[in-house]
């Protein structure tokens, strides 16, 4: 009796707090840029990732790319209309997404979703630069070439 009665009690504090835990977390889109120290050969891409908090997940990814003297890349993906049917449940997703090559400088991401219906929101954003010279610890070349001593065998 003495466990069963603070099983229930450990249950419900649990439920209690739960949700609030999650909801922090949900519909927000994480963004990891790669390669991650790009350079202005790199096709650079954003890999986007998240929970959504039903299985009407973002879909059809659109890049605008920084105008000339702009360092803003806006990713806009879209959702369903309201009212549309979608499973109930936590829905894990993920969209990789090409921005292609950018001239050297810093650059912030932003990642819009919505619809043309009813507008945009940020659920997420991310900066990166774009360097000739990369990064050390990178997938870049970085080994420096010594002469070889031509006295030795």
């Amino acid at each position: 009796m003495f466990f069963r009665q603070h099983a229930f009690l450990f249950m419900g504090i649990l439920l209690a707090f739960a949700p609030a835990a999650l909801a922090q977390q949900l519909n927000v889109a994480e963004v990891r840029i790669v390669p991650p120290n790009p350079t202005p050969n790199d096709v650079i891409s954003a890999q986007l990732s998240g929970v959504w908090s039903d299985g009407c997940v973002p879909f059809g990814p659109q890049v605008s790319m920084p105008s000339l003297g702009s360092t803003h890349v806006f990713i806009a993906l879209q959702l369903v209309p309201p009212g549309t049917p979608c499973i109930s449940a936590l829905w894990p997703w993920s969209l990789t997404v090409s921005i292609g090559r950018l001239a050297e400088g810093d650059y912030q991401v932003d990642v819009l979703a919505g619809s043309y219906q009813t507008g945009f929101n940020q659920i997420g954003y991310g900066s990166f630069s774009v360097s000739t010279r990369p990064a050390r610890g990178d997938d870049h070349d970085d080994m420096t070439m010594l002469p070889s001593n031509p006295a030795t065998p």
